[in-house]
């Protein structure tokens, strides 16, 4: 009965919000009284925090290639943890013939029994499926609406997420575009067609851990960071000696704290 209750009032606060916008909208259009952008901002704002902290559970189904693991989703449960419980199960699609032994650890990582799952305010359906470095979030299955590429899936995640993970929410805009950009340089490294072009992109993001201890600054682990170690499992940076000492060092750091090592 409490779950029914809390969903219910779940469900009404929704549609407030869902009238506010409404008679905004209808204030522009008849060009009288209508809220300004920063009021705006604020209610999606208020909307993206509150998302999952109203006993509303999400579903979400994200397709991935066994050969691109979406390490994101370990590190975002590892960093998550009891604030937004999520949960994951994984099913094989018909063109994938076999997992790779080498997925192992991060099934024994990612999967959840049943009484994880249904506790869970999030729960993700993970399809191994043979679509290449684009791993798709499937955000509307009736109008085959997909988001695809993992880093725009860890920004849309972000936004689902506590707070202190969504990197949009920082009143600094430099912040948010040095993230963005981050995040930009990653998806052009899971896609990689040369070796050059591989080792600049290396490069680009070695300069921009520099000495720090993390990828945006800060005393924590980010969304960037997040980023960078998937797509540096994906595409197996070993030996490291493209890395610099720094990000050698970080690399093992964010290993060690995901409890991700092999």
């Amino acid at each position: 009965m409490t779950a029914l209750e809390n969903r219910q009032e779940a469900i009404l606060a929704q549609l407030a919000d869902l009238k506010n916008q409404i008679t905004a909208l209808r204030g522009q259009l008849k060009q009288s009284a209508a809220p300004p952008a920063v009021k705006e901002t604020n209610i999606s704002r208020s909307r993206t925090c509150n998302i999952l902290q109203n006993g509303v559970i999400h579903d979400i189904v994200i397709n991935a290639s066994p050969k691109y693991p979406p390490y994101s989703l370990v590190a975002l449960r590892r960093l998550w943890g009891d604030s937004l419980k999520l949960g994951v199960r994984c099913h094989i699609h018909s063109s994938v013939l076999q997992l790779p032994t080498n997925l192992e650890n991060f099934l024994s990582v990612i999967s959840d029994d049943c009484d994880q799952e249904r506790s869970s305010l999030l729960n993700i359906t993970l399809v191994w499926k043979d679509v290449g470095p684009d791993t798709e979030l499937v955000v509307s299955p009736m109008k085959h609406i997909t988001i695809k590429g993992e880093v725009n899936i860890l920004r849309y995640l972000s936004r689902l997420g506590p707070p202190r993970y969504n990197y949009e929410l920082s009143n600094d805009p430099a912040v948010s575009s040095r993230l963005d950009s981050l995040l930009d340089t990653c998806y052009s490294l899971a896609r990689c067609r040369t070796v050059k072009e591989r080792q600049s992109l290396i490069h680009s993001l070695n300069c921009c851990l520099g000495k720090s201890q993390f990828m945006a600054g800060g005393d924590g682990i980010s969304i960037a960071d997040i980023a960078v170690w998937s797509v540096f499992r994906q595409i197996k940076v070993e030996p490291l000696q493209d890395l610099s000492g720094a990000m050698k060092n970080w690399l093992q750091h964010c290993s060690q704290s995901l409890k991700l090592d092999s």
